[in-house]
């Protein structure tokens, strides 16, 4: 595979952080003994460090792009999910409440992130996605019966409209108002 087409995000702590400046060479394989889901745990190397990932789901996609001239920029991926590197101190329990892996995910869900990639979008799931309040019946209804009776009378009955146009201003009379814009006023 080309290696501008790879892409991944990995997100990891400041031990590991360090090696991967490093040359040496970043494996990872699945996790078969594990109970999570089928190739969500791995096993991750990096020279004499080793530890766990987990691949979790990020609450939107993200849109990955390179540049070859410093200006023109043009879309390479749509990165939808994230490799955690979990910390060698949680690795007994790495799923236990106040690890840093629980304080990341969405309240009942085993891998879903509540945060995204960048300041705006954290907490996303909760304050972007909120669920919306449902209507209750009676006001449904109430709406139905306006509707229903608009649609019967063909209309309110109470707008009308006149198209009039005039060759100079002499031909305005007195009475007619006019409506002003705002950008108009500025212009006058």
């Amino acid at each position: 595979m080309n290696p501008i087409e790879s892409h991944v995000i990995l997100r990891t702590n400041e031990e590991m952080l360090n090696l991967l400046e490093s040359t040496q060479r970043l494996e990872l394989t699945p996790d078969p003994s594990s109970s999570e889901l089928p190739n969500r745990l791995f096993d991750l190397r990096l020279g004499d460090y080793s530890s766990k990932a987990i691949l979790l789901d990020l609450p939107t996609i993200t849109e990955s792009q390179k540049t070859l001239d410093g200006i023109n920029y043009f879309k390479v991926a749509d990165l939808c999910q994230l490799l955690y590197c979990i910390p060698r101190a949680e690795l007994p329990d790495y799923r236990a409440k106040g690890t840093s892996l629980a304080r990341m995910l969405e309240r009942d869900s085993m891998y879903s992130l509540k945060s995204g990639l960048t300041p705006p979008t954290h907490n996303i799931t909760s304050e972007f996605f909120k669920r919306e309040v449902p209507e209750s019946l009676a006001s449904v209804k109430e709406v139905e019966r306006r509707i229903k009776r608009a649609m019967e009378q063909k209309g309110s009955g109470n707008v009308h409209t006149r198209i009039e146009e005039y060759e100079d201003e002499s031909q305005i009379p007195a009475d007619f108002q006019r409506v002003v814009r705002a950008d108009e006023e500025d212009q006058s």
